[in-house]
């Protein structure tokens, strides 16, 4: 709004409480009435200031988002058509080759991976969607987060291959309260995250340990690393679809922000650090314990040697 409005504006606001001053007879001293008027005129400057601030500031935010709608749109797009072209090549495989043979079960096997691939990104989306609209739903239950862990690598064993793995869990049980499908899926994404950026001959730690009242799980490697800027939104969705990020790792850049989203469904909170590109990083996640009376474990825990901890090198 220019200046020459707000005076206009203001100016008539003066006059109408002048008139009704004058109106009820009451007698206001002319330096007061200046006052009055010289007041009102500059919160009213301070206030369009801060206004056209405030507007300026969410162009730019609009911007933003506009921009990297864009781009993950394109994203998503490859990330689609990538599957794609395999199954329609193997649909043209399978109906050549003889019902049964060789041919026909590697095209088999081929769609069922790419259909795997697909279904996994609708089901990112999705998530993030309900994460996002408090949709959720969560079967929270007490149980042992050293467990959740140690099954989930367990599970993600064979995408690690090719780089060591440092595994450190404690001896006793750490209590959560959460749901385990979902928590499972959070440690995966990190996983996933972390093999996805460091190659063969890097290094995966993992890591858990309980500290005040919480629950403290940290994932780090020594791979690509984050530079300052996006370290700033890693967790938003759809960040990695930012042409920064190398496009080659493929990915939508859901998966850290359902680790985020399903982190804060539990009560937790995760962050980030990285000295730089090329300098690895770590992700640490923190989760309230469930500090009731000790209960009977779901699955029977290995006996292991004297002590708190336990050290685990996996090559």
């Amino acid at each position: 709004m220019p200046i020459e409005e707000v005076v206009t504006e203001y100016a008539y606001i003066v006059d109408v409480v002048r008139r009704w001053i004058e109106a009820h007879g009451i007698e206001v001293p002319f330096d007061e009435f200046s006052f009055f008027y010289s007041a009102v005129f500059h919160l009213t400057a301070e206030s369009v200031r801060r206004y056209a601030i405030f507007q300026a500031q969410r162009v730019d935010e609009l911007r933003e988002t506009d921009r990297r709608t864009s781009e993950f749109l394109g994203v998503l797009s490859h990330e689609l058509r990538n599957p794609l072209t395999p199954i329609r090549n193997s649909l043209y495989i399978l109906e050549r080759a003889a019902p049964g043979g060789e041919q026909a079960r590697r095209a088999q096997e081929v769609i069922g991976r790419q259909v795997g691939h697909l279904a996994r990104i609708v089901d990112d989306l999705l998530d993030v969607t309900r994460i996002t609209h408090g949709k959720i739903r969560l079967q929270h239950t007490r149980l042992d987060f050293v467990e959740v862990v140690r099954r989930t690598l367990e599970d993600h064993r064979t995408l690690l291959e090719g780089r060591e793995l440092s595994v450190e869990l404690p001896k006793d049980a750490i209590w959560v309260e959460g749901d385990p499908t979902r928590l499972a899926q959070m440690i995966g994404n990190l996983l996933g995250n972390a093999a996805k950026f460091t190659p063969e001959g890097g290094k995966v730690s993992v890591s858990l340990s309980k500290t005040q009242g919480q629950a403290v799980l940290e994932v780090a490697d020594t791979g690509l690393g984050i530079d300052p800027d996006t370290l700033k939104r890693l967790f938003e969705p759809f960040a990695q679809a930012d042409r920064s990020l190398d496009r080659s790792k493929g990915g939508l850049g859901l998966g850290l922000a359902l680790v985020k989203g399903i982190a804060g469904l539990h009560g937790g909170e995760v962050s980030a650090h990285s000295e730089g590109s090329g300098r690895g990083a770590r992700f640490t996640i923190k989760l309230p314990l469930d500090e009731r009376g000790t209960v009977t474990q779901v699955s029977p825990q290995p006996q292991v040697t004297n002590g708190t901890r336990r050290k685990v090198l996996i090559i």
